[in-house]
């Protein structure tokens, strides 16, 4: 059961496509929603700003952004800088995000009040997420295994939302896939695939990224 908790000290105005709203409005009938799809169809911007309203309207205590801790170049041991140092690295990607919807104030207000903050998938364990948006991106970056650890960790008064690509996995044998095909027709855990439509890069990069796919596909 859900809790009510204190309206935090920010706003912004609801500014998204009828496309996105049909996502937002997706997160809104699911403990667990899972969102697959190309790079530029907005799952990572649709699921802070959903987090976002989910924080000002006072239904969740703080926002929790978790991520595989795998980069092309580095990875988190060989990153300089104390443990928080390299974990801010992530965080810092999302900046820009939280910044657009609310404004660069407002986002900093809630880093310092650690309403909002990263926790890296590694350290989840025996950890329980009450009364939060937990939102886990590039989730085709977690094996099986991984992804049912995290999803074990969310509590009733918490939503999971799930972002992922699925032709972008860096390790072999991502459990997103077979999550999706475990979790189908269980009650409160949804799948959403968002296709072409809701592209919004340069459309050089959307076909690059379409015979990319065909490429991987024509391999399996």
């Amino acid at each position: 059961m859900r809790k009510q908790t204190k309206h935090s000290t920010f706003n912004f105005e609801c500014q998204y496509s009828n496309l996105q709203k049909k996502v937002i409005n997706f997160y809104r009938t699911n403990a667990v929603s899972i969102i697959t799809g190309d790079p530029g169809t907005g799952k990572t911007f649709t699921a802070i700003y959903y987090a976002l309203m989910m924080l000002k309207d006072g239904a969740v205590e703080e926002i929790i952004i978790s991520k595989p801790l795998i980069e092309v170049g580095s990875k988190l041991g060989f990153l300089p800088g104390t443990e928080q140092e390299k974990v801010s690295v992530y965080m810092d990607s999302y900046a820009g995000t939280f910044k657009k919807i609310i404004g660069e104030g407002p986002y900093n207000n809630l880093l310092n009040s650690k309403k909002v903050r990263f926790e890296p998938v590694n350290y989840v364990r025996g950890t329980t997420f009450e009364n939060a948006i937990v939102i886990m991106d590039e989730s085709q970056g977690l094996s099986l295994h991984e992804l049912v650890t995290f999803v074990t960790r969310i509590s009733e008064s918490s939503q999971l939302i799930l972002l992922g690509d699925l032709w972008q996995a860096d390790i072999k044998n991502s459990g997103l896939d077979p999550f999706i095909r475990i979790a189908r027709g269980i009650d409160k855990i949804d799948h959403m695939e968002l296709g072409d439509e809701y592209q919004m890069r340069n459309p050089m990069i959307v076909n690059l990224y379409k015979n990319y796919k065909q490429y991987l596909a024509n391999k399996l």
